[in-house]
């Protein structure tokens, strides 16, 4: 059974995981569409802004400790560790399961292994 609290941070965990992908989303749509930057640009400066936006989020909402630098080249190495996890899912899945199923087993699974981490090393 799964206490309340973790409960709780599991909930927090989606909100600010969710919203940091809607700030990446929009500022990669924002400057591409609107400025005419190259996708791969727009892509890059989305992505760390959304990318400090969960750190802040993870930190000061969800695991409700102070920030530090420790605990943010942690919180990086993670992010490293799971977009390389994501990579290899994509690529072994990708040549048995059909395109929708890759990215759905993608989109579970590295948000899962992503709280755990968080939750049990880098915000114990």
């Amino acid at each position: 059974m799964i206490k309340y609290t973790t409960f709780i941070q599991l909930i927090r965990f989606g909100v600010v995981g969710g919203g940091a992908a809607a700030i990446h989303f929009g500022i990669a749509l924002m400057l591409t569409e609107k400025i005419g930057a190259s996708i791969q640009i727009a892509n890059l400066m989305g992505f760390w802004v959304g990318f400090v936006a969960s750190y802040a989020g993870q930190v000061l909402f969800t695991f409700q400790k102070a920030p530090s630098r420790a605990n943010f080249l942690l919180y990086f190495g993670l992010g490293l560790v799971n977009y390389c996890v994501a990579c290899c899912l994509v690529f072994v899945s990708g040549l048995w399961l059909p395109t929708w199923a890759v990215f759905a087993c993608t989109v579970a699974l590295i948000p899962l292994f992503g709280f755990w981490v968080n939750r049990f090393w880098i915000f114990r």
